[in-house]
């Protein structure tokens, strides 16, 4: 009978493959246009179904995963490679749907926009579900398009609605969607670094294990700093609609 132990990943096995598929060609670039164009029209068409399908195609795990597996590693040149295509994915993604919004403006009451446009405590949460099951994927034999999805919940779709946010004006809740595209990253990494961590997805030699130990020290830090902040202005978004609420 297969256990756990028998499904898990060997350390260097998920190391190996993270820092040998952590690149931006040609293929990884059309699937963020895709996915981008994909969710763009579910977004509008206020169409769940054609919003997962572009959540299925999105290449959005393998970048968060990538960081987190270098920080657990202590391996800084795969960390700024993995950054680079990360922030490039996002660019790309981003632009294109500036340039959607401006094509077609959005509107506030188009449902599947509308609910991106606010953020709350359980987005926290669902970033941290997405982050966990990221990294199991990785050490477990799992079905990898799954948990895609699950990561491309908490990215894709609001990075699309930030972009047609800014393309169509609307400036205040562009800002809101960003802050809830930061906390989605933020606990992304978090959740990942932790998971690799309890499942010892890190060195085993000691002096490579004490480097990486301080690496992935100051990187859990650094986020949590970044969510703590994240995390107040999300309690001012909060307040500041419960006061609009009392007064009318």
């Amino acid at each position: 009978m297969k256990t756990d132990k028998d499904d898990r990943v060997d350390q260097q096995e998920v190391y190996t493959q993270i820092s040998q598929g952590i690149r931006l060609d040609t293929t990884e670039i059309s699937l963020v246009i895709l996915s981008t164009a994909i969710a763009a029209i579910g977004l509008v068409q206020g169409s769940e179904v054609v919003i997962i399908g572009a959540m299925v195609i999105a290449p959005l795990l393998k970048p968060n995963m990538a960081l987190a597996v270098a920080t657990t590693f202590g391996d800084l040149s795969l960390a700024i490679r993995t950054i680079k295509v990360g922030l490039t994915e996002i660019v790309i993604s981003l632009l294109l749907s500036i340039w959607l919004g401006i094509l077609v403006p959005v509107n506030l009451g188009m449902s599947e926009i509308a609910i991106r446009t606010s953020v709350n405590l359980s987005d926290v949460v669902l970033a941290f579900a997405s982050g966990v099951a990221g990294a199991i994927s990785l050490t477990v034999d799992e079905q990898k398009a799954v948990v895609g999805v699950m990561v491309s919940v908490a990215l894709l779709p609001p990075l699309v609605v930030l972009g047609m946010l800014i393309g169509s004006q609307l400036w205040q809740p562009a800002i809101e969607t960003a802050v809830l595209v930061s906390t989605n990253i933020v606990c992304l990494n978090l959740a990942a670094i932790a998971t690799f961590w309890l499942r010892d997805v890190r060195p085993q030699q000691w002096w490579q294990k004490f480097q990486a130990s301080k690496i992935t020290g100051i990187a859990t830090i650094f986020w949590l700093v970044i969510l703590a902040v994240l995390i107040s202005i999300i309690f001012m978004f909060q307040f500041d609609k419960m006061n609009v609420n009392h007064i009318f």
